[in-house]
């Protein structure tokens, strides 16, 4: 896939000095945004040691972003992250005047197909796919706080004094907990990166697909920018656009087509999948690299009755056979799910499922799963909450017991009375 990139920072009309500061690096695919704060120049500092320390680390680890593992580079940039923050956190020690100073940071690392996001504070990564906004961030204010823990109402939340403070920034201190994500890069994504003079207008997704769709991806930076600084640019505004293209070359362009194809289907069977209600977009873009996918024949064992196992699996395509006794108590079609206990605790299998035609299955681990509900609680705590409500509903659809069988006293008593 081919990347172009276009970014624009504007001081805004009532600041007298610009404390965002970007990077395009298109030699590694970074794109990054900080919005800086502390006053003087302080904001200003943050935003530029910050980057600076980044870059440094990431191309002192050069080796990881070409050929390390996506673990290994998602860690690198965790500890990118943390180089800058301590670094930040330092100068504000040093020197009196830049006391206090912090910045946000967002930033994505495009690496082939794979895109890797780090992100602390307010500033936002937007991904514009198949005419739809995602937000592939979350906010680390105050208010965002209040809203998720369900305290309060978002109408409430928003009268609270300092309801836009930020619970998370580099260089309050030594170190900051970082939000990651890793998804799948389509051609003819488009990303925006931007600091809050932008986002502070915006009422919603669907306001900014109005601004950009239809628009060259290079016009973007300046017309969002523009409209930030009409809708009265109180603030410095920094916005980043990042325009995704197929490959010319048809070799390429035909795995790119294939690759397309295959995600597009695994996150439409996703949002269909009862389990994964009520999570985002970004949430379940998120969840698709624990998602391990198995191809199968006709008569192959996925699960057998008796053994032990650990995955939760989903049906993609094709019809599987539930088996209990050798005998067949129930067919599988595709956004059909099986193994659910196994993610709790290990425990036998209570029936055997095999694929009656060829079938595609879609896996997570109790390992993967566990890892998600410890790195993000709210969506481990969503998660839980659906597969409860899964296996409540496979409770009240389970057939009664017999009632016991009638017994006949008086026999009771015969037998009895003979014993005597």
């Amino acid at each position: 896939m081919k990347i172009n990139s276009y970014g624009r920072t504007d001081i805004g009309n009532d600041r007298s000095n610009n404390e965002d500061a970007f990077l395009i690096d298109e030699n590694i695919g970074l794109y990054l945004v900080c919005d800086g704060m502390g006053g003087h120049a302080g904001g200003e500092v943050a935003s530029d040691t910050a980057i600076t320390f980044f870059k440094k680390h990431l191309y002192e680890n050069i080796k990881i972003i070409e050929k390390g593992s996506n673990s290994a580079l998602e860690k690198m940039l965790e500890e990118g992250v943390q180089v800058a923050c301590t670094r930040v956190y330092a100068l504000s020690r040093e020197m009196k005047h830049l006391a206090g100073m912090g910045t946000t940071f967002t930033g994505l690392l495009i690496r082939g197909n794979r895109g890797f996001v780090v992100h602390v504070g307010d500033s936002r990564l937007y991904m514009i796919r198949a005419g739809q906004v995602n937000r592939l961030t979350e906010d680390h204010t105050y208010y965002y706080e209040l809203i998720k823990t369900g305290r309060v109402t978002p109408e409430q939340a928003a009268e609270f004094l300092q309801a836009e403070a930020l619970t998370r920034a580099i260089g309050i201190q030594p170190s900051v907990i970082v939000d990651h994500l890793q998804f799948d890069i389509l051609h003819n994504d488009t990303f925006v990166v931007a600091s809050d003079g932008l986002i502070n207008y915006l009422d919603d997704n669907e306001e900014l697909f109005n601004l950009v769709k239809d628009e060259e991806a290079k016009i973007l930076p300046d017309k969002l920018v523009d409209f930030a600084l009409e809708c009265g640019g109180d603030d410095n505004t920094t916005v980043i656009v990042i325009d995704v293209q197929p490959e010319t070359i048809e070799k390429h362009a035909a795995e790119e087509r294939r690759f397309e194809a295959d995600v597009t289907f695994r996150t439409n069977t996703m949002q269909n999948v009862a389990l994964f209600q009520h999570l985002t977009t970004s949430e379940r873009v998120g969840l698709l690299q624990h998602l391990k996918i198995s191809e199968f024949k006709a008569n192959d064992i996925i699960i057998e009755e008796g053994k032990t196992g650990e995955q939760l699996h989903i049906v993609l395509d094709g019809r599987l056979s539930v088996l209990m006794n050798r005998r067949e108590v129930a067919v599988l079609h595709r956004g059909d799910h099986f193994g659910e206990m196994s993610i709790l605790t290990q425990r036998s299998r209570s029936a055997t499922v095999a694929a009656k035609t060829q079938a595609r299955i879609m896996s997570i681990s109790q390992q993967d799963f566990l890892s998600i509900v410890q790195k993000r609680p709210s969506v481990g705590v969503r998660l839980l909450w659906n597969l409860a409500q899964v296996l409540a509903i496979r409770l009240d659809d389970m057939p009664s017991p017999p009632p016991p069988r009638s017994t006949d006293t008086r026999r009771i008593k015969s037998v009895r009375g003979s014993q005597k």
